[in-house]
């Protein structure tokens, strides 16, 4: 005889054998479900990083928008698209499997043609002289008539040597820059003069800031104030911003990755950012303004302005970037980069015309330029560096430049991931 106590423990057995059982499988089910997301994911890293190296590629062109297969497989499909973002080449990487994607956003920049390029100052049967505490520090490219100390101010060069590093001839003409990266400055520069894309296919700017990601089509805004103040407006991601007049930025502006486009634009005391301006007339940067890399203030003369073009850039700023001046025809109003006293340029610097070094004026990296101005108190002196540091091996090992800079591209690398 069995009690109907048995029978109760045995179903109570039975379920706790069926919750068990179910709880394996469902674990080995979640498992195994897991197991497919990871192994999913494992293989769109994979292609993300395949499709990369094809966008790095120098064959892989810009405004290249490409949708294909890799391996040969439907279920393997990215996307791979280059254009143009200001003096760089942005590149996106899309891979998907079904509904599962991962994407990427990056800034490419290219290796230093010259790595260890300091100076290059175009031959004008004039020496190059040295004075106070200078210093030189890469190879060199000067004129045939070479380089000397000079006494300057009751002051001659402190040193030695004159320069640490190699001393190569230079050339009659500055290297050009690389034709499509120019062009892509001048197109922009070019769209301030069409009053009908400026007014029928440019939007007008958000109340306080504007967000748009590097995944989207690009913002551009259009700023109709005869001088566009930009206090306290913040911007970030694939946003171009265009006055047919001037801009304004201080110390309460946030822009991060944005274009500027206008014909003059002026950078108050104390602004922090990183940005790219591009400028027709002058850029005129204020004291301890910090622009973060990669950063970019160039100015491009229009072949019939009558006028000299310039970038001023004040006391104790810190510049991770290039500074690019440029005129098609050389005239007797040659662009003029002017650097205060303590800042530090940490990048290129491209003069097609004068560059004015003040005293404690650093660049790490190198100078283009066909020639120096030094001014002092009581005279301006041409083709004099005074107290001035040209510093190639300062700048980061790291460091990658626009193509623009007749960069290696053979070296196309990820310059920094977008948003």
């Amino acid at each position: 005889m069995i009690r109907a106590s048995a029978l109760y423990i045995s179903l109570i057995l039975s379920m706790l054998i069926v919750l068990v059982c179910g709880s394996v499988l469902l674990i080995g089910y979640t498992y195994r479900m897991e197991n497919k997301k990871l192994e999913r994911r494992d293989k769109l890293e994979q292609n993300l990083e395949s499709g990369l190296t094809v966008v790095l590629q120098a064959g892989f062109g810009a405004d290249t928008l490409k949708k294909t297969s890799l391996y040969g497989l439907e279920q393997d499909s990215v996307l791979l698209d280059k254009q143009p973002w200001g003096i760089y080449e942005m590149g996106l990487v899309k891979a998907w499997i079904g509904g599962d994607t991962l994407q990427k956003a990056f800034l490419i920049g290219a290796g230093v043609k010259d790595s260890l390029k300091v100076l290059y100052l175009a031959d004008e049967d004039r020496p190059l002289s040295i004075s106070g505490k200078s210093l030189i520090r890469g190879t060199a490219y000067l004129p045939k008539s070479g380089i000397k100390a000079a006494y300057v101010e009751n002051a001659t060069y402190t040193d030695k040597t004159l320069v640490y590093g190699g001393i190569k001839d230079s050339g009659r003409q500055l290297p050009e820059p690389e034709q499509d990266f120019l062009q892509q400055a001048v197109d922009l520069l070019a769209a301030l003069a069409d009053k009908d894309l400026l007014a029928n296919q440019m939007t007008a700017p958000d109340k306080d800031s504007t967000v748009n990601s590097f995944y989207s089509p690009v913002k551009k805004i259009y700023m109709q104030e005869p001088h566009a103040d930009l206090s306290g407006y913040r911007a970030r991601g694939k946003v171009m911003i265009f006055a047919d007049s001037s801009l304004v930025l201080d110390e309460s502006t946030g822009l991060e990755q944005v274009i500027l486009v206008a014909p003059y634009v002026q950078i108050k005391d104390g602004f922090k950012g990183q940005l790219q301006v591009f400028a027709s007339d002058s850029i005129r940067v204020g004291d301890k303004v910090q622009l973060n890399y990669p950063s970019a203030l160039l100015v491009l003369k229009n072949d019939t302005a009558k006028f000299q073009v310039r970038i001023d850039i004040g006391k104790d700023c810190s510049i991770a970037g290039q500074l690019f001046a440029y005129e098609k025809q050389r005239s007797q109003l040659m662009p003029v980069i002017a650097v205060a006293e303590g800042t530090v340029v940490k990048g290129e610097v491209y003069v097609k015309g004068y560059l004015n070094l003040a005293k404690r004026a650093a660049v790490q990296g190198s100078v283009e330029l066909i020639r120096f101005m030094a001014k002092t108190s009581s005279s301006l002196y041409e083709n004099y560096l005074i107290d001035v540091q040209l510093n190639r091996p300062a700048r980061s090992k790291y460091y990658l430049c626009s193509k623009l800079f007749n960069g290696r591209a053979d070296q196309n690398k990820v310059l920094c991931w977008l948003w």
